[in-house]
């Protein structure tokens, strides 16, 4: 008897499921936050990363992941301690690759998550309430990619829209019309320019 196959792209991540990563935040501190495996698909490398001149965190720049063309957006100063700490028995350890970009599916966006180690992968006992998980014993809450994504769109646009204005119609001399044909509309202005 064999038993149906689950194919791994379609099938649900189960719940508490998913990545803890740890990165140091503006004020040096150690910062621990969970994606859910239903946002964070896998880690990957990232080729010919390019920083964007003038954006703003958290965003980052672009980069190649899987030959396609992704926005890369840094969650904060690398936690360099984590990933070249002595071994302590009671320390969480970087796990394999957790060097590499998170890979983040937001609806039809894939973005990737760097500037974080990954601590752990798996299914974690979720917060009662939900927004979380347990780590030892501790909550960690999650980590809303949707709101990092939009918040480096937000701060993207807002700067062109700050620096970028429409530019100005063709100045008209003496009143006269520019010389440029109107083509007759459907809707039946007839090349009328008013």
């Amino acid at each position: 008897m064999s038993l149906p196959r689950v194919d791994a792209t379609t099938a649900a991540p189960p719940e508490g499921g998913g990545v803890l990563l740890s990165y140091r935040d503006d004020d040096d501190t150690s910062v621990l936050v969970f994606i859910s495996a239903s946002v964070a698909t896998r880690l990957t490398p990232l080729t010919c990363v390019i920083d964007v001149p003038g954006a703003k965190p958290p965003a980052r720049g672009l980069a190649l992941a899987d030959g396609e063309v992704i926005t890369v957006l840094e969650l904060g100063k690398r936690d360099a301690a984590s990933a070249k700490a002595p071994f302590l028995s009671n320390a969480d350890w970087p796990v394999p690759g957790s060097d590499r970009a998170v890979l983040c599916v937001l609806g039809s966006v894939r973005v990737a998550l760097t500037g974080a180690t990954v601590v752990a992968t798996g299914i974690f006992d979720p917060i009662d309430g939900g927004g979380g998980v347990l780590w030892h014993g501790e909550p960690v809450p999650t980590l809303d990619v949707r709101a990092l994504y939009a918040s480096a769109e937000t701060a993207i646009w807002a700067d062109r829209a700050v620096s970028s204005r429409p530019s100005a119609p063709p100045s008209v001399r003496g009143g006269a019309r520019p010389s440029t044909p109107v083509p007759p509309r459907s809707n039946g202005n007839n090349g009328d320019r008013s």
